[in-house]
């Protein structure tokens, strides 16, 4: 019996643990805490201060040494990896789209991209050349 209720446990976890993400759990105030371009870690300069605002599929982001860019994304929670495309709609890449792909854990996700024209990531890797970025946004919490 114990073998039983044992693993229902595990097969409800793994269940929780891909089911897919909703669009709204995103909502909200998010700060850069750690990334990643081309292999190269990113330093703490570009990393702070940094805001990404995301409200349904819409997104505004501050980073130093690039303003405010505004875009529209697109996720897909039941592929594996959860994918997301985004569009900028400002700024110096306006109307390009880069593919991506994401985890969600709650109040932190991590997303890697490569450049508008090349194929979209299949790991939470960048290595030097492949023009590919990987961020880890954490919630703000009011």
């Amino acid at each position: 019996m114990k073998l039983v209720i044992t693993l229902c446990i595990t097969v409800l976890l793994l269940v929780i643990g891909d089911a897919p993400v909703r669009r709204d759990a995103f909502d909200g105030t998010w700060t850069l805490v750690s990334g990643q371009r081309e292999g190269k870690p990113m330093a703490e300069a570009e990393l702070q201060p940094s805001k990404l605002t995301l409200e349904s599929d819409r997104y505004t982001i501050e980073l130093p040494g690039n303003g405010i860019v505004t875009g529209m994304q697109t996720i897909d929670s039941t592929k594996s990896p959860k994918t997301i495309d985004i569009m900028d709609t400002s700024g110096i890449n306006g109307g390009e789209t880069c593919l991506g792909i994401y985890e969600f854990g709650g109040d932190e996700f991590r997303v890697v991209f490569a450049p508008a024209g090349m194929p979209r990531p299949t790991t939470f890797t960048t290595a030097p050349g492949d023009g590919r970025w990987m961020h880890v946004w954490k919630r703000v919490t009011q």
